[in-house]
């Protein structure tokens, strides 16, 4: 627990000072969470931070949502290309086993074809299917165009979904009458 305040501090500091080193390390835990290691929703307290102290347009969230789209274009890459290059093995093999379920992928395959970077984004947004969606975005050997334009839409969406969040519920506390301390937003947060 001790190690998840200290990373979250350094992201907070790298949001309230603006330092370069510290937005590495946004860049660096979103590409981990791309590749399945859990951050335990330290991505959306601070996304939700963003919101509340800075507001929906302001400079610091557009960094925020930049960053973090960057970091996860560099680890949704790390699994896609590995996947797509052993790929191909994998589902020769599954041919031979399972001819009837393989059809049943084909026709999949076919339909999303024709709308690659909206399957992208929608299996990307269920839950669960973040790192998978990207295993069988490279198995199926979806466009690599196709698959970044994807991840980008999903993460501003989701990420912009959760400073509005944030920034709405700055706003609806204060029309309550209600002031709170950015210290109380982060505990609230974690």
């Amino acid at each position: 627990m001790h190690e998840i305040r200290t990373i979250f501090r350094v992201i907070l500091e790298a949001v309230n000072q603006g330092r370069p080193i510290y937005f590495l390390v946004i860049v660096g835990l979103t590409a981990l969470t791309e590749v399945g290691v859990p951050t335990l929703g330290l991505i959306d307290a601070v996304l939700l931070y963003v919101g509340y102290q800075f507001g929906l347009l302001s400079v610091r969230a557009v960094i925020v949502v930049a960053l973090l789209t960057l970091g996860r274009m560099a680890g949704s890459s790390a699994i896609y290309w590995p996947s797509r290059v052993i790929g191909k093995a994998f589902i020769d093999w599954f041919e031979r086993r399972f001819p009837s379920v393989c059809a049943k992928i084909n026709q999949v395959v076919g339909r999303l074809t024709r709308r690659q970077t909206l399957g992208v984004v929608i299996v990307r947004f269920t839950p669960g299917f973040l790192t998978t969606g990207t295993v069988a975005a490279g198995m199926l050997k979806i466009k690599y165009k196709n698959f970044m334009v994807g991840v980008i839409i999903h993460s501003v969406i989701a990420d912009v979904a959760l400073i509005l969040i944030g920034f709405l519920g700055k706003y609806g506390v204060t029309l309550a009458g209600i002031h709170l301390r950015s210290w109380q937003v982060i505990t609230g947060a974690i």
